[in-house]
């Protein structure tokens, strides 16, 4: 089976404070490195899962690594898949994101992305071509200073 990766690269991190939860800010592109950004993203604070943080006492990001993605019957949101520690995680929109969720949007703002709903459209139907050519698709979740 062919195979497609997509890179989400995790690029500035906001600490918990005054009582706020902290969050993640990164972008997802297709293909390589250095190809261009496709949108934004938004997720809870890296809790470094990977590090062997296996208990979690806070909303915390999923932690880095490589995942297959798949669309449910729906279609309108991509599922994460096997993600350790995680019940279930998703790349939706930024309306009610749940533990280890991704939101995704055509711009930054202040506390995370906007635009949502067009640049979930992109990637899902991206997602849905890929799968129709019998393409698996990947996300590789790093972080900046890895790149």
């Amino acid at each position: 089976m062919t195979e497609a990766e997509w890179f989400l690269v995790r690029d500035k991190f906001m600490e918990s404070r005054n009582g706020l939860d902290g969050y993640t800010l990164g972008e997802i592109r297709y293909g390589p490195l250095d190809a261009p950004r496709i949108c934004y993203t938004l997720e809870d604070q890296d809790g470094r899962m990977e590090d062997g943080n296996g208990k979690r006492y806070r909303r915390t990001a999923i932690g880095t690594g490589r995942y297959r993605l798949t669309l449910p019957r729906e279609g309108r949101v991509i599922t994460i898949n096997k993600v350790p520690g995680f019940i279930h995680a998703e790349i939706r929109t930024g309306a009610n994101l749940d533990e280890g969720d991704v939101a995704v949007g055509d711009s930054r703002t202040l506390v995370g992305v906007g635009n949502c709903p067009s640049a979930l459209a992109r990637l899902t139907g991206e997602l849905r071509r890929l799968t129709m050519q019998g393409v698996a698709v990947y996300l590789n979740v790093t972080r900046a200073e890895n790149v």
